[in-house]
């Protein structure tokens, strides 16, 4: 597994935006944590930063104000040592948005090399939306791949739901194909999960890289 740092490194090198966060170390004092928090934004989340499945270990708080993030991270710091697992936490701004995507890459399989993208959050429940691709993908495909999840056509058949933009999730599957030629030397999987649909664009908040990732995420 890649920590957390690297996999919003490794997302960023390749175009795909970020929201914004901070890392707080283990051992990093109160006033540095206030620092911390202000830089990143006035409404957080706050999650142990390097466990893949950080809700079975009831591992995340949102919508945290700046002057809870102390606590916070205390609990997260307690939860890290009863589970013996890594106690360094990500401070990140907590983002808005009308809707959930997540994407991936799986390499390896019977096939050959795939990218996955769907829509996430409810309506993985609610609809069957999810769709692949063989890599590597072009920006014809990609547009293609966008469109099938999330085209307008698509998204007007879902109650209550607003248009994605399109543009932002194209990018997106191109960045995930960049990362692709990029790290397939390595990389096993990439879990890009979830990706906040905001009217401007998809922001991606958590990613699970999986292999044997070399120390420096630019080789």
């Amino acid at each position: 597994m890649v920590p957390f740092a690297e996999a919003m490194a490794l997302l960023t090198s390749a175009g795909i935006p970020v929201a914004p966060w901070e890392a707080v170390a283990p051992d990093a004092p109160a006033a540095d944590v206030a620092r911390v928090a202000s830089r990143v934004g006035s409404r957080l989340v706050v999650k142990l930063a390097n466990v893949p499945h950080r809700t079975e270990l009831d591992a995340v708080r949102v919508d945290v104000a700046v002057e809870e993030v102390e606590h916070a991270i205390a609990e997260l710091r307690a939860i890290a040592g009863a589970h013996q697992v890594d106690a360094t936490v990500a401070v990140q701004a907590m983002v808005s948005g009308h809707a959930e995507a997540f994407a991936g890459v799986h390499c390896g399989t019977g096939l050959g090399d795939v990218l996955l993208f769907g829509r996430g959050g409810v309506l993985v429940e609610l609809t069957d939306g999810v769709a692949g691709r063989f890599l590597p993908v072009d920006v014809q495909r990609a547009t293609e791949l966008a469109r099938e999840v999330a085209g307008p056509e698509v998204i007007a058949g879902i109650r209550g739901q607003r248009p994605w933009p399109l543009a932002s999730a194209v990018e997106v599957i191109c960045g995930l194909d960049r990362l692709w030629r990029t790290h397939r030397h390595w990389m096993s999987s990439l879990d890009v999960n979830p990706l906040i649909v905001t009217e401007d664009g998809l922001v991606a908040v958590d990613a699970l890289f999986l292999g044997d990732h070399p120390k420096d995420v630019n080789s």
